[in-house]
């Protein structure tokens, strides 16, 4: 199975098992002829990265309490998948571009395709890490 089926097998498992308000709900998916297709719930505000970047025309400003209440909203959701989930769920791609966000500013995690499930009672976990290769220059 090539990495690219295998990210998408993760990411309809993950989102089978975790059912949680701050986790983007996956409303069906498809595969098709060899193209693969996730369906999740629209989310008005796009991603949080959109949000926290200043752009060209001033827009896209969020003041503090709107950045505690998103922080929240996340960390309960990384909370509830790596306590609560009955399969522990290590997401291993937290950043802002997969922090969705509705049209009243509430944060959904969402890209599982990297995610790893863990066994209640495994003690020691071991994973291959990897990192993006920045350019120095």
């Amino acid at each position: 199975m090539g990495l690219i089926a295998r990210e998408f097998k993760a990411e309809v498992e993950a989102l089978s098992i975790a059912q949680h308000k701050n986790l983007v709900s996956l409303q069906g998916y498809c595969v098709h002829e060899g193209s693969q297709l996730l369906i999740y719930s629209y989310m008005e505000n796009g991603s949080l990265d959109y949000w926290l970047h200043e752009k060209a025309d001033g827009a896209a400003r969020l003041d503090w309490p709107t950045r505690l209440k998103i922080a929240q909203g996340a960390s309960c959701g990384l909370a509830y998948m790596h306590q609560v989930c009955e399969s522990h769920i290590v997401h291993r791609n937290i950043k802002s571009s997969h922090i969705l966000l509705d049209g009243q500013f509430e944060a959904y995690l969402a890209d599982f395709g990297l995610s790893r499930l863990i066994k209640l009672y495994n003690t020691h976990v071991t994973t291959e890490l990897v990192g993006l290769g920045l350019s120095t220059e």
